[in-house]
């Protein structure tokens, strides 16, 4: 894992980065002596990560994960595939040196998993033989014992590669009786429920599933418990402090600890995503927010939709339409037909003409007072329109589908 400084001219900013003081690493030990000069120099605010800021307990060395795969491979005869985090580029170095220490040859599933990989080989991060990794149509080829097909989806994410697996729906792998799924990865808090769905799939289809527990080590965390965030508020000493990544009850658990390593509660800012923070060389305060969280793409993959699409449908997808259409004339101020009303996916209009009969009387009731006002607004018509429905609907169903009212002023079509 890497840190990243910033040398300002008010000082220095560190930020952590994912980090764990791991003294049996597989990669680089750590670099003591940099944290500590740079401690010396004076830090001027730190962005530390706040993920297992509750934890009192060791955090297991990557090195005994390794040992742990190596086992597992070399006791499965069947087909393995294993899922992992794509970030995780150690973890990926063992379990290919695992599978060639097991004469199996390696197939890469997952768009970000082939990206980490081909960058991990040009940057020398990841060794591997050249004949080692076949081509994806090579895999129904392969003898059972001689395949480890390395995947993204550890998370349940819908479309990672693990996930369409579980559901028979990935191009060139189909699970069967005899393969074993390896989980080398453990929940992100919140995606307990997806990953258990995929798991749960996985055991219909006959898969043997291994995740990580006491059973099998196939997986430790990549972030440091409380002594390892001391260790680093100790070697940098700043004067500001910002703790990041994590939930909120984790970051005021780090800020708890950075209280204890000297630093003063007032140079101490929790945020959330998106807030803005300001800094000189004496104080840290929060002085905004920036629009931030998820961005939707719609189907074909361009342009925003916006939460509020989202939302919409989501409501046509458990509630259903009710729409009404009422015509009338602006100049005459009349209405001209009963308003109609068309339901989609709320309620069956057959065997619910009470229902229907008795919202189009009281719409119409509240039109007629709307077109004997002075000045008419159709968008004002739509709006109480709206507010009386979705009242009267409450009330009558327990259900709150998305009302659209249709006006039509035939006085500006003719």
């Amino acid at each position: 894992m890497f840190g990243i400084v910033f040398r300002t001219p008010l000082g220095i900013l560190f930020h952590t980065g994912d980090f764990k003081i791991d003294f049996t690493p597989v990669g680089p030990p750590a670099e003591f002596h940099k944290l500590t000069q740079i401690g010396q120099e004076g830090v001027l605010l730190l962005c530390s990560d706040s993920t297992n800021a509750e934890r009192d307990d060791v955090i297991q060395s990557e090195s005994v994960v390794g040992e742990s795969i190596n086992e597992l491979f070399a006791s499965i005869t069947g087909r393995i595939i294993i899922a992992t985090f794509a970030s995780n580029v150690y973890r990926i170095q063992q379990i290919i040196e695992s599978a060639i220490k097991n004469n199996r040859k390696i197939a890469v599933f997952g768009r970000s998993m082939e990206r980490a990989i081909e960058i991990g080989i040009q940057s020398g991060y990841i060794k591997v033989p050249k004949d080692a990794i076949i081509k994806p149509e090579h895999v129904s080829r392969m003898k059972a014992s001689e395949i480890v097909i390395l995947v993204t989806g550890s998370q349940g994410e819908p479309l990672a590669a693990l996930t369409r697996i579980a559901t028979n729906n990935h191009r060139f792998i189909q699970a069967m009786a005899g393969d074993t799924v390896i989980f080398s990865s453990s929940p992100i808090p919140g995606n307990s429920e997806p990953i258990n769905k995929t798991i749960d799939k996985l055991y219909r289809l006959n898969v043997n599933v291994i995740t990580h527990g006491p059973i099998a080590d196939t997986h430790t965390s990549g972030h440091g418990n409380r002594s390892d965030l001391k260790m680093m508020l100790s070697l940098l000493r700043p004067k500001l402090f910002i703790p990041v990544h994590g939930e909120h009850r984790m970051q005021r658990h780090h800020q708890d600890l950075a209280i204890q390593c000297g630093v003063e509660k007032k140079n101490i800012l929790i945020l959330d995503n998106g807030d803005v923070a300001a800094i000189t060389k004496d104080e840290i305060k929060h002085v905004g927010t920036v629009q931030s969280g998820e961005i939707y793409i719609d189907g074909k993959g361009i342009g925003d939709i916006g939460s509020q699409v989202i939302k919409e449908r989501k409501v046509l997808s458990e509630e259903g339409l009710f729409s009404i259409i009422i015509s009338y004339h602006s100049l005459t101020k009349k209405l001209l037909n009963k308003p109609t009303i068309i339901s989609r996916g709320f309620i069956y209009m057959k065997g619910n003409e009470a229902i229907t009969t008795s919202l189009s009387n009281e719409v119409e009731t509240l039109v007629k007072q709307e077109l004997n006002k002075k000045m008419i607004n159709p968008q004002t018509i739509k709006q109480v329109v709206i507010d009386h429905l979705s009242q009267a609907i409450h009330k009558l169903t327990l259900r709150k589908p998305l009302i659209i009212p249709i006006l039509v002023d035939l006085n500006q079509q003719s």
